[in-house]
């Protein structure tokens, strides 16, 4: 039979026994979980609905662009060949896949980027004037950007500042640049012909689509 000494002596070491339980499970390190945060009202919401619209900005973006610049034909191109350095420009001047990947790259990011100001040149302009000329760029454009880089003898520093103004100016300058080569080829078919006299046909006409090639019909 338990005496009263025993079951006050047992009763003693469960109390003590409880007491550092409690004193260990209040001194363990409180976890949390983003819903428990969420709910406290203490989880930054904000911030990743934030973080959620750029990343839909940016895969909405990537689509954009890809379909422009006609991404799945250089998808298609670079699937049987991988380098394409020593042939640039007899079918694009695009060297390699992940070249046009860093094209794709550069203009993305000047799409989504928060910053107010994009570096052109020597010049800041602002996001939105990029964002605009970027979303112009067609598969022309980036074959002149490329052809530029590659014809370009000086050091550059800075490919992708490089590419980001040529990139810019792109929409701009490539038409001028393709009708100055075609004329340069062919005078006659891009000068009026209220301005070909005798000696611009005695210099061009021979080798133009523009008139015939005999003399008597000119």
């Amino acid at each position: 039979m338990m005496t009263a000494a025993v079951r006050k002596m047992i009763i003693s070491k469960k109390e003590l026994l409880s007491n550092q339980v409690t004193i260990n499970q209040s001194s363990q390190p409180q976890t949390s979980n983003p819903q428990s945060f969420q709910q406290s009202g203490k989880y930054p919401i904000d911030e990743i609905e934030r973080i959620q619209s750029l990343k839909e900005k940016r895969e909405e973006t990537e689509y954009f662009i890809k379909q422009n610049i006609e991404y799945d034909l250089y998808e298609s191109f670079f699937a049987d060949i991988e380098d394409n350095s020593n042939e640039r420009g007899k079918i694009t001047y695009v060297a390699s896949m992940s070249e046009f990947d860093m094209i794709l790259e550069i203009i993305v990011n000047a799409i989504c980027t928060e910053k107010k100001t994009i570096r052109i040149g020597k010049e800041d302009k602002c996001q939105y004037v990029v964002e605009s000329r970027y979303k112009k760029l067609e598969t022309k454009h980036i074959e002149y950007a490329l052809k530029c880089l590659m014809l370009n003898t000086k050091d550059i520093k800075n490919p992708i500042s490089y590419l980001q103004t040529v990139l810019y100016n792109a929409s701009f300058t490539c038409d001028f640049v393709e009708s100055n080569e075609l004329k340069n080829i062919d005078p006659a078919l891009f000068i009026s012909e209220q301005f070909h006299n005798e000696e611009f046909k005695e210099k061009h006409y021979e080798h133009t689509a523009f008139r015939p090639t005999k003399r008597n019909d000119w």
